[in-house]
């Protein structure tokens, strides 16, 4: 196997094409991973202009874990470019007769396959390292938290991104073996996923059970697409055993994780209480719009609205002990609580996961208007200690010096 891998990279280093596209698509990953963050400094300073303040921390693109399903996925949509590389290389076996050649040689047709497929699962495995490392990087500068393991949930999309591409190169190896001219294939392999939809509408009310078979369909299900978690869509962040095997994104388990609904994703994306999403932000981000539309509306939601109430958690089984002496606290101290703007809220599990407290844990946290964690206690804490904390922050000073005496 060694000796077979070893004469096809014999055969690529000497082929400057070869280095020249590789050089491309490594350069593409990094500046594709660096591109959204740019993004999203750019919808801030646009943002700005308009009167509003998008805070682009509330968008967890780089985030641990989402970055890892968020990276690999869109790692995906680059791997054309290995594609292109994999039929210039089969291509000029043919035109060059260089296949013969190696036939000839006493190298058998098997092997000489086995030798292109170990070439693709190389370049695959490189391409899933290097995408591993962009996206530990990046989430290590971007990320607000470190925390293990919860931070590594998720890392199962980079073992399904090694299959994805590998069954992509070795669909591109296949299209060139059959049509044997590097120009033509492309023009194929480019248009694939146009013909191969146009197929599928037509024959989706006849036999829809054939739809997860077709190659780029079963290819695409193994890495689904994350960004529909931020128009508040269900969807399935984890690699199902059903689309290891052929593609099919709901067989064995259901397809949607039960934990981590779209809902529940935008609710911790936003950090507003259920009954206020509930009350005003759901019904527009359900209404029939087409996904950037509903992008739309959220990234307007998540900008930094000054009635947006601060907010008091506290965690913790309020009928025992010490949950219930600081609920009790806080009900007693209502009027500070309403002159600050405060509200006082139990944790949910959605707030237990989205801060990292576990679920027999009791903790305060105080919550800013501008959605940031301010104060933390494992203890109970007297109502008077957080009105100082809140009078201190800039932005009560200025409510302060604006409210008539």
């Amino acid at each position: 196997m060694l000796h077979l891998l070893s004469i096809e990279w014999k055969k690529m280093a000497a082929y400057r094409t070869f280095w020249v596209i590789c050089g491309l698509y490594f350069f593409m990953l990094i500046v594709s991973a660096a591109s959204g963050m740019e993004f999203l400094k750019w919808l801030h300073s646009k943002s700005v202009e308009f009167g509003a303040n998008i805070n682009i921390n509330r968008v967890p693109l780089y985030h641990f874990p989402d970055i890892w399903q968020n990276l690999a996925w869109a790692a995906g949509l680059l791997k054309i470019g290995l594609a292109i590389m994999v039929v210039v290389s089969i291509t000029n076996e043919f035109s060059y007769r260089t296949i013969r050649q190696n036939i000839i040689d006493g190298l058998s047709r098997e092997e000489f396959l086995c030798s292109k497929l170990l070439m693709n699962g190389v370049l695959s495995l490189l391409s899933m390292l290097a995408v591993f490392l962009i996206a530990l990087v990046a989430g290590l500068i971007y990320s607000p938290t470190y925390e293990f393991p919860y931070g590594l949930t998720g890392i199962g999309f980079f073992p399904a991104y090694f299959l994805e591409v590998f069954a992509y190169l070795s669909f591109a190896l296949m299209l060139g073996m059959l049509i044997q001219r590097s120009g033509l294939t492309i023009i194929l392999l480019l248009n694939a996923a146009l013909i191969e939809l146009i197929i599928k509408e037509n024959i989706n009310d006849y036999v829809p059970g054939l739809i997860p078979f077709f190659p780029l369909e079963s290819i695409s299900n193994l890495v689904p697409m994350p960004l529909a978690r931020y128009t508040f869509m269900a969807i399935r962040d984890y690699v199902t055993v059903g689309s290891v095997i052929y593609g099919h994104p709901r067989l064995c388990d259901g397809g949607l994780s039960s934990d981590r609904t779209g809902l529940e994703r935008g609710l911790q994306l936003l950090q507003l209480p259920e009954v206020e999403a509930g009350g005003y932000l759901v019904p527009a981000v359900c209404l029939p719009l087409p996904g950037m539309w509903k992008l739309a509306i959220l990234l307007w939601a998540m900008a930094d609205q000054p009635s947006l109430a601060r907010r008091v958690i506290v965690f913790g089984d309020t009928a025992r002990e010490p949950a219930r002496t600081q609920w009790l606290l806080l009900s007693q101290d209502s009027l500070p609580a309403r002159e600050r703007e405060v509200v006082i809220e139990r944790g949910t599990p959605a707030l237990y996961r989205q801060y990292r407290i576990a679920s027999d844990q009791f903790c305060v946290l105080l919550i800013g208007k501008d959605g940031g964690e301010k104060f933390r206690s494992l203890t109970p804490v007297r109502p008077h200690q957080l009105w100082q904390l809140i009078d201190q922050m800039p932005m009560r000073q200025r409510e302060i010096k604006k409210t008539p005496h």
